[in-house]
């Protein structure tokens, strides 16, 4: 507000849109919304041009907060204008942006082939010197990996972007390939690395005042937690965590915060607790899918440890959803859903 009263347009815009962004990153997506729809408000009381390319940036935090809410027709919908007006201005850095966005939202909706194509293309046009979009490309066939169950190639892909960040000199996102790395070193059974490099990770997000990255490095270190069968951290963790995502009807969140909640009744709650919490993920998951490698993980060995307790409903009623996801997403990849 105050950039735009001494008359500073841009960097008012710029400035807004980056807190929406941070916002949305974080799940605050009430809050995100509002910075959104004032920053729409100020290019419209100025009379800015609608083809103009601060309209085009206000577009592109749009389609990414409608992203991160989960409204992925809505999100191609203000996408593809906001492309436009890019490409006309022939601003490469917004159009690799909204191509990489484009490939997120495939993502999300097991269109892997698409999201592949965009990250390929992209890597084959850009210079050896666009940090930002190679790092965004990278990620994404970081997150096909994930899906493939490739962890050694999720390892190295993450290898990749912590270099094109650091080149890039962006601290955070250096910080988010380390977690990446993390999550994949958890998943080959590196435990002892993996700690040490969350531990170290959390100390400089601590430091940086990177909540972020702090939080995304706190909740993957909740699978070493369950590995170490550390209940009592996670339980303290994920009453917290769950209300926050709750409150910010952060539904991806709320999913996965679910998941990890079913695990932990299904570890040490008594039966009637266990039976709900299944129940509460299911609904959660069928409203908004989580499928990542913690998450995976976590919902198929709630199904293993409901199905040990003799819980045949509830184990039956998470295993059924696990299964069904995994052939969507062999089906997706083309492969035999047998």
């Amino acid at each position: 507000t105050l950039l735009r009263e001494a008359g500073d347009l841009d960097a008012a815009i710029d400035s807004i849109l980056a807190a929406a962004a941070s916002m949305a990153h974080m799940g605050a997506l009430i809050v995100a919304r509002t910075y959104i729809d004032r920053a729409r408000r100020w290019l419209d009381d100025e009379g800015v041009a609608g083809d103009s390319p601060l309209r085009g940036r206000v577009l592109y935090g749009d389609a990414f907060f409608r992203f991160s809410a989960l409204e992925y027709d809505e999100c191609l919908e203000v996408l593809s204008p906001a492309q436009e007006i890019f490409q006309g201005a022939g601003d490469r850095l917004f159009v690799g942006r909204c191509r990489i966005l484009e490939a997120g939202l495939y993502f999300f909706q097991d269109r892997f082939a698409e999201t592949e194509r965009i990250a390929a293309e992209l890597l084959d046009d850009l210079s050896q010197d666009d940090h930002e979009l190679r790092f965004l490309a990278v990620h994404k066939l970081v997150q096909l990996a994930g899906q493939r169950d490739d962890f050694e190639s999720v390892c190295r892909l993450a290898k990749e972007c912590r270099r094109e960040a650091r080149i890039m000199g962006v601290a955070w996102r250096e910080r988010m390939a380390e977690v990446t790395l993390a999550e994949g070193e958890i998943a080959l059974g590196q435990i002892d690395r993996a700690e040490a490099r969350l531990r170290k990770t959390v100390a400089d997000c601590e430091r940086e005042g990177d909540m972020f990255v702090l939080n995304e490095a706190l909740d993957i270190a909740i699978w070493l937690d369950f590995l170490r069968k550390r209940h009592g951290a996670i339980r303290a963790r994920l009453e917290v965590r769950l209300a926050a995502a709750v409150r910010a009807r952060d539904r991806w969140r709320e999913t996965f915060f679910r998941i990890l909640e079913a695990l932990l009744a299904a570890e040490v709650g008594d039966d009637a607790v266990a039976s709900e919490a299944a129940t509460a993920m299911v609904t959660a998951f069928e409203g908004a899918v989580h499928d990542e490698p913690f998450s995976r993980w976590a919902l198929e060995r709630t199904a293993a440890r409901l199905e040990e307790r003799g819980l045949a409903d509830a184990g039956g009623l998470v295993r059924g959803l696990y299964e069904a996801r995994r052939r969507t997403v062999r089906a997706a990849f083309g492969l035999d859903t047998d």
